[in-house]
């Protein structure tokens, strides 16, 4: 029973029940009436195009066939006469034309592509001409349209059909009608504009009412003329290439070879009944405006305005953290009501979670703080021993190692010391503490007076601890190398050239340069390859490789490696000899 009362009460009920009462009737009579009067003028359109594209494609049909016919007619008169007499063959062409003004000429190929017979033009070599091409392919009956005849010189319909003497195909017989020629004033057949085309069987436009320039704008844009030519009469309405809408008729001229295609603008067949498109405007105009009068008392009252008021609740909790006072009162439906509540409760709990773990936090972060001190303390104290027993070793060489390894302490020692004062917690200023460590080295191995540039070119760059101390150590043998190293070229200082750039993609970037050349330091050796080792194992600790840059004057090498989070971070193992 309670679910049944929540379900009456609810906001799908109501908008429900609201909506099925005031748009149900209006859709009902909507629906019919566009129907209804979309196919009667679609039917009506159809079958009067149909009937006026029959109508106006009569002359044309009249002249076509009457081509085909008489070059059919033509084709036998070349069976019986003599091709390689131009003088007497021409004759029954130039009789043809003489009498049938609306052709332009008459004559016969033979298959090696000269015009024997004409009616003007005898001799010419024909064999490029798209007819010569179509009859030589497969004899038979073709249409062929050119904007420039060969002898007639204007743009023309070139009907041919095949000519066989003893089963032999010796040619073809031709017929040009111009385009001028074709069409009758169809303004005479009705108070309406038809646009009229005739097309081949391959979809390729023969002739058109108003001009081959401009046909294409007055076709349908998405049918293939080739699919409509497997069609016999057809009429359908479709869109053109300038977006217009046309009702269109299709008649076979010649049978499965020309076609004639009619076309009227869809707005034509309403002028006279204008009631016809008033009405399937008028009743969506209505339910429009009573859709907005539904969705402004169902939506707008009981959705709209509780969602944007719990939204600046939610914005105004998220700045201040105070607990929402919005509270939906009985009118609005259940779900509104019941996600007032749960938000209520959603806040009180995230208050209350936020509290717990700011503490946790708090004295997590106070004892990882302190382990990084003691840590740090420890180092230190490590690196003072060794301090200790460098100055009582009188050999170089154990001083040298002992002063090496100090200094991989105190790097170590930075890196613990940068992560009890960072702000970031868990995170190291890898720019910072390369800083530190390269100038630690430098003080270390250089005299103060030896004169040499020390560069930085460095970037904020923040890494956890598992990258930030084979970084630092990576460095520290890096700048150990370049200060043993070091040298002064003949025509410049001495430099060192420190590089941490932050690159796209979350990657990064270090090299250190050296210049080389004349030794700054009498106890350079030869190096034990050591340093290069440590260089390459902290390198791919951190997930990079190795770059020697080597010229007559400088030493580089560059890290390029990935910014790796806290837990990629944790999966790293340090190398076997680290």
């Amino acid at each position: 029973m309670k679910q049944l009362s929540e379900f009456f009460d609810g906001l799908a009920f109501r908008i429900a029940a609201l909506l099925a009462v005031a748009l149900f009737p209006l859709g009902l009579i909507s629906v019919y009436q566009m129907l209804y009067v979309s196919e009667a003028i679609d039917r009506r359109s159809e079958v009067t195009l149909d009937s006026l594209t029959a109508q106006a494609a009569a002359n044309e049909i009249g002249l076509i066939r009457g081509g085909f016919g008489a070059a059919s007619a033509l084709a036998g008169v070349v069976q019986v006469v003599d091709p390689n007499d131009p003088l007497n063959c021409s004759l029954p062409f130039q009789a043809f034309v003489a009498e049938n003004a609306q052709y332009s000429f008459a004559g016969f190929v033979s298959k090696d592509g000269v015009l024997r017979c004409a009616s003007g033009g005898t001799g010419l070599d024909v064999s490029e001409t798209e007819s010569f091409v179509k009859q030589s392919e497969a004899p038979g009956l073709y249409t062929t349209i050119t904007s420039n005849g060969r002898v007639s010189q204007t743009s023309v319909v070139i009907m041919s059909t095949a000519v066989f003497k003893e089963g032999q195909f010796i040619g073809y017989t031709a017929v040009s009608l111009p385009h001028s020629n074709i069409f009758e004033d169809i303004s005479l057949l009705s108070d309406r504009p038809l646009e009229l085309a005739t097309f081949n069987a391959e979809g390729k436009i023969m002739s058109a009412q108003n001009g081959l320039a401009t046909v294409w704008q007055r076709i349908p844009a998405e049918i293939p003329l080739a699919k409509l030519a497997e069609s016999q009469r057809i009429a359908f309405t479709a869109t053109t290439l300038t977006g217009e809408e046309r009702v269109f008729a299709v008649t076979p001229i010649v049978e499965d070879t020309i076609y004639a295609i009619g076309s009227w603008p869809r707005e034509h067949f309403m002028v006279d009944d204008r009631w016809r498109w008033m009405s399937p405007l008028l009743i969506p105009a209505l339910m429009w405006a009573a859709s907005l009068g539904v969705a402004y008392l169902a939506v707008h009252r009981m959705v709209i305005r509780p969602v944007r008021r719990f939204k600046l609740e939610m914005k105004h909790f998220a700045l201040s953290r105070q607990l929402p006072t919005y509270v939906p009162g009985p009118s609005m439906p259940f779900e509104i009501r019941r996600i007032g509540e749960v938000w209520h409760d959603l806040a009180e709990t995230v208050l209350r979670d936020e509290a717990e773990l700011e503490g946790t936090i708090h004295d997590k972060t106070v004892l990882l703080k302190e382990v990084h001190h003691r840590v740090k303390n420890n180092l230190q104290l490590i690196s003072s021993i060794i301090n200790m027993k460098m100055r009582k070793l009188s050999a170089p060489e154990a001083r040298r190692a002992l002063k090496d390894l100090q200094l991989r302490v105190m790097s170590i020692a930075s890196v613990h010391r940068s992560l009890y004062e960072a702000e970031a917690r868990g995170q190291v200023r890898a720019d910072q503490l390369i800083r530190y460590i390269v100038q630690m080295s430098y003080e270390n191995g250089l005299e103060k007076t030896s004169g040499v540039i020390l560069d930085y070119e460095v970037e904020e760059v923040a890494l956890y601890p598992d990258q930030a101390l084979p970084l630092s150590l990576l460095a520290a043998e890096a700048a150990t190398n370049a200060v043993k190293y070091l040298g002064k070229p003949t025509d410049s200082h001495a430099r060192v050239l420190v590089q941490l750039k932050r690159l796209s993609g979350e990657r990064a970037q270090f090299s250190l340069l050296n210049t080389t050349g004349v030794p700054l330091s009498d106890v350079q050796t030869e190096g034990s390859g050591l340093g290069t080792s440590l260089i390459e194992a902290f390198a791919a600790q951190i997930g990079g490789r190795v770059e020697v840059e080597e010229t007559d004057i400088s030493y580089k090498i560059t890290v390029e490696f990935s910014i790796q989070d806290f837990d990629l971070g944790q999966s790293k193992q340090p190398p076997s000899d680290y």
